[in-house]
């Protein structure tokens, strides 16, 4: 049931964006709790008379909160909150970033948020940040090392383990903007991840693979050390090396 949340006397909304305005008011109320998923939201009217604003700027923030996933429209029911799965969102934002050509561009956009969540965790990460980061580490060289055979269910087990070790990098810089970047931009991540592995990877050649799984570990070892040293010209050394070395795996822009 709506519980009211918080109103701001009529009139006191600025006339200017007043969609975006009542679309952080409704979703502020949400968040802060004064609406539980399920609650229905209040009518087009009431809103208008609540907030002293049109029915089209009603309408326009109701389509954005549908938009970004606070609450869903039922036909001939109305609008109800639900819980925001920010994790979700990220996932059907980052979709629509898998086009071929979007491949070569995560290159440029590693360059700049890895190398400064490098820079900003070496200044602010504290020991159990370092016990994180050797734990992502260690969970994507062991994996790595004990399955060698790349099925698919493999590979993309190890994806996610190579992508939780870069994110926890930047959660390690104390910025929160920057594992938001890396979450928007996981599907294309993940896909350029892949890419690398199965370019590297060749069945029935067991020396060849010896090579790439060496060649895998080592570059995150040599990362996590040089992070765990607060060496950042080494750290920024290695993961440009590292992303330099990726780059052949990745398809051409057309």
């Amino acid at each position: 049931m709506w519980k009211g949340g918080f109103i701001l006397p009529k009139g006191l909304i600025r006339k200017n964006s007043l969609a975006e305005q009542l679309t952080e008011i409704l979703r502020q109320n949400l968040e802060n709790g004064d609406y539980q998923d399920g609650d229905k939201l209040p009518s087009e009217t009431e809103l208008m008379r609540q907030y002293d604003v049109s029915r089209l700027t009603v309408r326009a923030a109701i389509a954005r909160l549908n938009a970004i996933g606070y609450i869903e429209t039922r036909a001939g029911e109305g609008s109800y909150f639900k819980a925001f799965d920010r994790n979700r969102f990220m996932q059907e934002v980052s979709t629509k970033m898998l086009e071929p050509r979007m491949l070569d561009d995560i290159n440029d956009f590693r360059r700049l948020i890895d190398v400064e969540c490098i820079r900003l965790a070496i200044q602010n990460a504290g020991d159990a940040d370092m016990d994180r980061l050797k734990e992502a580490c260690d969970n994507f060289n062991n994996f790595l090392s004990s399955n060698t055979d790349l099925d698919a269910d493999n590979t993309a087990h190890l994806v996610e383990l190579d992508y939780k070790f870069h994110l926890t990098v930047c959660e390690l810089s104390g910025n929160s903007l920057y594992p938001l970047a890396y979450m928007t931009a996981q599907e294309a991540l993940k896909q350029y991840i892949c890419a690398n592995f199965q370019s590297r990877w060749r069945f029935n050649d067991s020396e060849h693979n010896a090579k790439a799984i060496d060649g895998f570990t080592r570059g995150h070892v040599d990362l996590y050390n040089a992070i765990c040293e607060r060496n950042f010209p080494k750290a920024k050394r290695f993961i440009l090396a590292h992303i330099d070395y990726n780059i052949v795996a990745l398809p051409k822009k057309n």
